[in-house]
Order: C-alpha cells, then structure tokens, then sequence
C-alpha cells in the first residue's frame, strides 16, 4: 500500500515556479496592479500628509508629532514600493533567480517594516502620554 501512494504522489502533476510561463493579460494585470499601489495611492496618501505637515503648528496637531507621522509615511512608502516590486518581478518572471528578489526582501523589505511599525508604536505611545499629560493639566 505504500508503494501505490509514494507511486502516486511521484506520478502526480503539479507546476513548478519554473513551468508556469507569464502571459500578457498576467502582465497588463501586474502593471495595473503596480500603478494602482504605487502611483495613485501614494499620491493619495502623500497629499494628505502634506496637508497634515502644513497644518504641523496648530496645538491639536503638535500633539499628533508631525516628524514621526512624515517619516512614519516615508518609511512605508519605500516598503509597500520595494515589496510591490520585488513581488510583481517573482510573479512575472519565475524562470529567472530568485535570489535577488529573496536578497531585496532581506535587506530592504523586513527592516523597513520593522522600522515603520515601530515608529507607528511609538508615536502612538508618545501621543498617549501627551494627551494624557495635557489633559491632567487643564
């Protein structure tokens, strides 16, 4: 009985990364994907980031810490525009090696979500105990 299933699962057809070829309607699909994440919400989000920053001396907004929100969003702009990139190359082009996609995800991707989420933390945090701290003294 264990010859037939180890015969079966020998036998048995599943793509590999390396069988599975890019089409055209994949790749116009990857593109609109990539433009729609990268170009157009991050305008979005850039605009009102920008609207919040110009806003930065108002005491409501001084208390939500400007800089860290800025650099909060610049952090994970570089992280949604390097994941989104290095996962639209290993999607349309699994022949190729991978390794340098694995190297981006390493070096770029994981420490720059670390980084964001613990700005988002912290920030978070800080806002809480100024808040609290400002509405002790009134």
């Amino acid at each position: 009985m264990n010859a037939t299933i180890v015969s079966t699962i020998e036998t048995s057809t599943v793509p590999m990364s390396a069988e599975i070829s890019s089409s055209p309607v994949s790749i116009v699909v990857c593109l609109i994907s990539w433009c729609i994440i990268n170009i157009i919400l991050v305008s979005y989000d850039g605009y009102w980031v920008v609207q919040f920053y110009k806003a930065r001396q108002s005491v409501i907004i001084q208390k939500r810490l400007p800089r860290l929100v800025v650099f909060q969003k610049f952090t994970q702009v570089l992280y949604w525009l390097i994941l989104s990139t290095t996962l639209a190359f290993r999607y349309e082009f699994p022949n190729s090696n991978s390794k340098a996609a694995d190297m981006m995800l390493g070096l770029f991707v994981l420490p720059l979500f670390f980084i964001t989420a613990i700005v988002s933390v912290t920030r978070c945090w800080l806002m809480f105990y100024t808040i609290n701290y400002n509405a002790a003294l009134v």
